[in-house]
């Protein structure tokens, strides 16, 4: 899928309900970027292109699945302002909900930063 019509399907979705998680996952500017770059540095074009692809199987395994696969926490050391206040470092939630089609495994990415919304991070 190209680009730009990628970028309107994604940001359409707005946010989906995850009855694994019990809760709305949104789908932000954040997940995006995510999808085109990794660290800050852009991902070769034929990764770009798959996970682009992928994009419309998203909500429906998000809205779909009733168990995730994985769940993880993590530290970031990276200082966040919070109305003008430096906040150290936050815990990160990481969930994997995977799906099988075609006979290929999809596995979505969701992300919650310190209390924050849960939203998609990356699909592959």
């Amino acid at each position: 899928m190209e680009k730009q019509r990628a970028k309107v399907v994604y940001f359409d979705i707005g946010h989906a309900w995850c009855p694994a998680l019990n809760d709305y996952v949104w789908f932000n500017r954040e997940g995006f970027r995510h999808l085109i770059r990794k660290q800050g540095a852009p991902r070769s074009p034929e990764e770009q292109s798959r996970r682009l692809a992928l994009i419309p199987y998203a909500k429906e395994i998000i809205e779909k699945t009733f168990v995730a696969t994985e769940h993880r926490t993590a530290q970031s050391n990276r200082i966040v302002r919070t109305h003008g206040n430096k906040i150290g470092a936050t815990q990160i939630h990481f969930w994997s909900l995977k799906a099988r089609y075609n006979g290929k495994v999809i596995t979505v990415v969701i992300r919650q930063s310190q209390g924050g919304k849960k939203h998609f991070l990356s699909i592959f």
